[in-house]
């Protein structure tokens, strides 16, 4: 079955382009399943794992995001239906049930039952072939014929993805380095990270251990790591906007370096403002690399979603803010400047 990952810095559309693709009757639009479990990490180790092991996270409350629902701080991808569904989070609501399952049904607690009854019972695997063996799963029960997985900031661990998913196809959505930076700014999901860049805690060698130390020691290291508490961090003062600029650079450069040597067969990039202003083109271009057809009540759906009146409020901003800005978004435009953009040409 065919795959496709979705890739991206966050706040650069993607979000939009799953609920599009969802629409799509012979696709499944996978939804922030990486959000539920991080590669490379514990609830998803570079091991053989077998599905009971997998279950326990997919099923196990994250008492952070629990918390920023119960604050009300929640944004609009956690779409679990908070005052009706089975899971509350006072007792604590599955991982997996804040995102991914209602992006895929109206019904999520069901579907819920449907995984619980089946996952724990897979044999051993190595973890990402205990992933793919989910979404061909969920793709069996959706009669959905290829499989498109999107999740926020998945440019970190495109690495990882392209690694142990040899076979799959990839998009590298992207979005102009300061208007993004600038939505992220205002999203509180992007902040834990954003405090991060800015106090330099995402740097390697001695630079970052240097920052680790002074994080340490002014309470900052405790406040960005898991688990989050998303109160907290809206009450710490705001990084600065170049901040996002560098934090965005950063995602850029990570996945312009995963991705290289793909071509044409196995790679499309998409611009958020292409999607915008030529939309029927880009989601036909999409649907034919994606290996499904593009079908015209689906297109005609689609671009009833999207909003190519939005405003770019870059402009607005003080013109020292917006040159800070775009320096800090040098080296990402640069990156994406340096690579073949290959936009999937439709046969015809």
């Amino acid at each position: 079955m065919r795959l496709t990952f979705i890739v991206g810095t966050g706040r650069c559309g993607s979000t939009m382009l799953s609920r599009i693709l969802r629409m799509h009757p012979e696709v499944l639009s996978m939804s922030e399943f990486f959000c539920t479990v991080r590669p490379g990490t514990d609830e998803l180790p570079d091991e053989v794992i077998d599905g009971r092991r997998l279950w326990d996270v997919l099923s196990s409350p994250e008492p952070s995001v629990d918390a920023t629902v119960r604050d009300g701080l929640a944004t609009p991808e956690l779409c679990y239906p908070y005052e009706t569904g089975r899971f509350t989070v006072e007792t604590g609501i599955p991982r997996i049930s804040h995102m991914t399952l209602p992006m895929l049904t109206d019904d999520p607690d069901a579907l819920f039952a449907d995984l619980a009854g089946e996952v724990p019972t897979w044999p051993g695997r190595p973890s990402w072939e205990q992933v793919r063996v989910l979404f061909e799963y969920l793709a069996g029960v959706f009669g959905r014929s290829v499989i498109a997985e999107r999740t926020a900031g998945s440019a970190m661990y495109a690495s990882w993805l392209r690694r142990h998913f040899t076979d799959a196809r990839f998009v590298h959505m992207y979005r102009d380095g300061p208007s993004c930076a600038l939505s992220m700014s205002t999203h509180p999901a992007a902040r834990p990270m954003a405090l991060m860049e800015e106090a330099g805690l995402l740097d390697g060698g001695e630079a970052g251990l240097a920052a680790a130390g002074r994080a340490a020691e002014s309470g900052l290291l405790e406040l960005v790591q898991p688990p989050f508490d998303m109160r907290r961090i809206m009450d710490h003062p705001a990084p600065s906007l170049a901040a996002f600029g560098r934090l965005w650079s950063r995602m850029i450069q990570a996945a312009v370096e995963a991705l290289s040597g793909l071509g044409g067969e196995t790679l499309m990039t998409l611009r958020y403002d292409d999607l915008l202003g030529r939309p029927w083109e880009m989601l036909a271009s999409l649907a034919e690399f994606l290996g499904v057809p593009p079908r015209p009540e689906w297109l005609a759906g689609a671009r009833r979603m999207i909003d190519s009146a939005r405003v770019n409020r870059v402009g607005e901003l003080d013109e020292s803010v917006l040159a800070k800005l775009r320096d800090a978004c040098e080296p990402g435009t640069r990156a994406l400047a340096g690579t073949t953009q290959i936009t999937f040409a439709r046969r015809g």
